[in-house]
């Protein structure tokens, strides 16, 4: 639902099941494409890191990558 490219890389923000369910995924791939696989910089399948809850937005940086969480502004390096 939520988009951001850097040039280089895509960022976009997947609550593919219920909203609010700690299911959600930010994901990357490169602006080549990432052949179906993209990789997860946070979310539940990220090595137990809990699934984003609330989202509302995406955006990066040169150095990193925000988002919304429940209500909470989130960075991580690219």
């Amino acid at each position: 639902m939520a988009i951001a490219t850097d040039g280089a890389n895509v960022y976009w923000v997947d609550q593919s099941t219920v909203p609010d369910d700690g299911n959600g995924r930010v994901l990357r791939c490169t602006t080549g494409g990432c052949n179906g696989a993209p990789e997860t910089l946070a979310g539940r399948v990220d090595a137990g890191v809990p699934g984003l809850l609330a989202w509302a937005a995406i955006a990066v940086d040169a150095s990193s990558v925000y988002w919304i969480d429940g209500g909470a502004i989130v960075k991580r390096a690219k």
